[in-house]
């Protein structure tokens, strides 16, 4: 078919799965089945890029994972059949495969060899999770003393470092994967954690940021580094815990939400707000906004004016970093990064209070703390709101850890993470022992519930009752 009719065979699909209102029945799934198709016949277009060809071949594998899921979901709570309805997205998930390994110039056979292990990493990432539940469950209750709490709340991070620990493994491991499948990288570089993760903040149901940083800022190099987060993405994708609106589906509108699958494991998304993985933002017609594969100082330029006007976020996220696979090239890149990282928040602006100059640092984690109490003001005393459902992540956890990250920002702490940076600030005088550690319990509450409600429902799911 050309273009055009790809292009209203998928409009026409999307209107039938939005008639089918969320229905968890065979007819429902194959039309998502056949979405895949369209989108996966949509990836030999004229004029894509390999980076907009693969990013089809992704989604349609991720449609894939969601007919399995539902088929999982509809076998489970109906009398409908889906066991001949299962064979077909297996056997379209190893046509994408081919597919994209094809693209890659990988080896079909030694491919498919590797990503059999993804069954291995999806067993050590149920053991990280029993692990954490094995850990709150064993957690002994809190008698309501400052001593005792704090000493509670001391376990919540160490269990939380643990998962980071574990976390951190689990994707080197499949990025060592990844990269003996494409050959060795044509520079030194580092893969780098950011967000939670960076934060030693992670549950084994977060999303994944990262970037890349790379000796040299060569196309042919960037090349290379493209292919292998698109092939690390398959491989999590292969985990079936990411949620189809996290892969940019335009024709799923925003009237769709993805209920079926059990949200997870899975890279950051390509939403507008997101995107904090190596390729970055592009535009549809595969114009780069901005990618997170370059050298330390180009990645350091983010912290710029120009940036935080328009990504705050992204600044934001780019000032934690956690280096995720190993070597010295790597670590003195990762070192590198964060001396010019402080150069830029360390540069001089103009305040417009006063005449006296503000270092960047300090402007910035002001301007954040006033909005994110604004955006992030908790209403749980509020009394309209008995017996309503808070945001876990949202109104409770996210307002702490915001604050402690400006507070961190401002002085520019010797920490990693919110609890780092809180010892910091007491063994520096900022902060009183009562206030390290009232501000200590109340960062752990929060963390503690996120990791109580997802490792309970096997998910990400913030919702709170009370």
């Amino acid at each position: 078919m050309n273009d055009k009719k790809w292009d209203e065979a998928e409009q026409l699909c999307a209107e039938k799965i939005k008639s089918l209102a969320g229905a968890k029945n065979p007819a429902t799934a194959n039309a998502f089945l056949l979405l895949a198709e369209i989108i996966f016949g949509k990836s030999d277009q004229s004029g894509l890029g390999l980076v907009e060809k693969n990013g089809k071949i992704l989604i349609a594998k991720a449609l894939c994972y969601y007919v399995l899921n539902l088929c999982k979901l509809g076998a489970s709570t109906s009398n409908e059949d889906f066991s001949e309805l299962e064979r077909k997205p297996i056997e379209t998930i190893k046509s994408l495969q081919d597919a994209l390994f094809f693209s890659m110039d990988i080896d079909v056979v030694e491919g498919h060899k590797v990503f059999d292990k993804v069954k291995k990493h999806q067993a050590y990432l149920q053991e990280i999770r029993n692990s954490l539940r094995e850990g709150l469950q064993s957690m002994p209750s809190i008698n309501h003393d400052d001593l005792n709490e704090y000493e509670h709340y001391q376990k919540i991070q160490e269990l939380y470092k643990v998962v980071a620990e574990s976390l951190l493994k689990l994707v080197s491991e499949m990025l060592d994967d990844c990269v003996n499948l494409l050959g060795q990288s044509p520079c030194h570089y580092a893969a780098i954690a950011l967000g939670s993760l960076a934060r030693l903040e992670a549950t084994p149901f977060s999303d994944f940021e990262w970037a890349i940083l790379v000796e040299k800022s060569d196309e042919e190099h960037k090349i290379y580094f493209r292919k292998l987060t698109q092939l690390l993405h398959s491989m999590v994708i292969s985990f079936g815990e990411t949620i189809l609106p996290s892969m940019g589906i335009d024709c799923l509108g925003k009237w769709f939400h993805d209920d079926v699958t059990p949200r997870g494991f899975a890279f950051d998304g390509a939403l507008p707000q997101a995107c904090k993985t190596p390729l970055g933002k592009r535009e549809k017609d595969g114009t780069i906004v901005y990618e997170l594969i370059d050298v330390p100082e180009e990645i350091s330029k983010f912290q710029r004016l120009e940036w935080l006007q328009v990504n705050p976020q992204l600044a934001c996220v780019l000032r934690t970093v956690l280096v995720i696979n190993g070597g010295d090239k790597s670590l003195k890149l990762v070192r590198d990064y964060k001396l010019r990282l402080n150069e830029e928040l360390d540069r001089l602006v103009a305040n417009e209070e006063d005449s006296s100059p503000k270092k960047m640092r300090k402007a910035v984690a002001l301007l954040e703390l006033a909005r994110d109490f604004d955006v992030f003001n908790p209403r749980l005393g509020n009394e309209d709101q008995a017996g309503k459902f808070f945001d876990i992540k949202k109104e409770i956890y996210r307002l702490m850890d915001r604050l402690v990250a400006s507070v961190s920002l401002y002085f520019n702490a010797c920490a990693q993470s919110a609890w780092e940076c809180l010892l910091w600030l007491h063994k520096e005088n900022f902060l009183s022992e009562k206030g390290m550690r009232n501000l200590f319990v109340a960062v752990s509450i929060g963390a503690e519930l996120r990791a109580r409600a997802y490792t309970e429902r096997g998910r990400q799911d913030d919702y709170l009752d009370c």
